[in-house]
């Protein structure tokens, strides 16, 4: 398969690699529980929560990109998972419990033992985005003007992702306009116009920019 894939990946971003604390042979042989079998002990890596995270959004980045190159396996692939992740997490905040639990299970959140993850999700992205790692990172939820926002969504979503929710003005080249126009100022103009149409049927529109400085 010929495929040009750009990854994000979060674990290497943060300066770190999972590999790198993995004990070698010579370091000794698992400790064994109270059976006498031997317990392979957690890598001391995922014992930080904002690794253990950063992993989460890894493993979703693989089954995007498998999803995207299986409908295209001779084409390009260009993603953003952390884009992608950081959207729909974002969106979560504010989803019911059948809907949250089904894009927590997407994000590999049901694997993660945290009883904030959004908070951890702020030290992720704070993390990734440190100005010495050059990445820019912007997300945004677009929603149709006849849905109603809960209130005691906003908040929470500007403090963990850094973001207010915008409402669409129902007329599409306003609406077009805009979304360009905010684009084009997270990119710092590098992007002049990243969508030509507004999509039909719009009930929710995440937007996700992400580039290298």
């Amino acid at each position: 398969m010929q495929a040009l894939v750009l990854l994000l990946w979060t674990g290497a971003l943060l300066g770190h690699g999972s590999s790198q604390n993995v004990p070698s042979s010579s370091e000794g042989s698992p400790v064994p529980d109270s059976t006498g079998e031997p317990v392979e002990e957690e890598d001391p890596f995922f014992k930080v929560p904002v690794n253990k995270l950063a992993a989460a959004v890894s493993n979703f980045g693989y089954d995007l990109y498998r999803l995207r190159s299986s409908a295209s396996p001779t084409g390009n692939v260009l993603l953003s998972p952390l884009s992608v992740a950081t959207a729909l997490s974002a969106l979560s905040l504010g989803a019911e419990h059948r809907t949250e639990s089904v894009i927590h299970r997407a994000l590999y959140y049901d694997l993660i033992t945290n009883p904030d993850i959004h908070s951890t999700y702020k030290e992720l992205l704070a993390s990734v985005t440190a100005p010495e790692k050059n990445l820019k990172s912007a997300s945004r939820i677009v929603f149709e003007r006849k849905l109603r926002v809960k209130s005691s969504f906003v908040a929470p979503l500007e403090k963990s992702y850094g973001t207010r929710p915008r409402i669409l003005t129902g007329n599409p080249r306003v609406d077009l306009q805009e979304i360009n126009n905010w684009v084009q100022a997270q990119m710092k103009g590098k992007i002049a116009r990243s969508t030509r149409e507004m999509p039909s049927a719009l009930s929710i529109l995440l937007l996700g920019v992400a580039y290298f400085k």
